[in-house]
């Protein structure tokens, strides 16, 4: 796989998250975009978690770009490492009033996830290693 293919789809991704968010929480486009770089990815605008993923600057929290219902163990497993501190973020945030639920559910839900299907996968893997 090439790393351009790679960043093509990490891209995709990004694009995708930004319209689920813009269902999840009845917004236009923009502004969910805008939410979801300041409170998702915590950088200050949509074009530089764009300009990162270009780059190749995989720092911080642009890995997030990588999770979705078929991403690979390692990212999900980061994932998972990182949700409390993603939920924290999230949960402190204008996406948990803009949300009419848990903000669990939303930030499961932002990033086309099953719970309980990646909850069975992680507990399989680890009981197998």
């Amino acid at each position: 796989m090439s790393v351009d293919f790679e960043k093509h789809k990490l891209q995709e991704n990004l694009k995708r998250q930004s319209k689920r968010l813009s269902e999840l929480i009845d917004v236009p486009l923009t502004k969910a975009q805008y939410l979801l770089a300041v409170h998702i990815y915590s950088e200050v605008a949509f074009e530089h978690v764009k300009a990162k993923i270009d780059k190749g600057k995989f720092t911080g929290l642009i890995f997030l770009a990588a999770v979705a219902s078929d991403a690979d163990d390692q990212t999900l497993d980061k994932f998972l490492s990182e949700f409390g501190e993603i939920y924290q973020r999230t949960e402190n945030s204008p996406l948990a009033s803009m949300y009419q639920g848990p903000t669990r559910e939303l930030i499961f839900r932002l990033f086309d996830l099953n719970v309980d299907v990646l909850a069975s996968q992680r507990y399989r893997a680890f009981n197998s290693s």
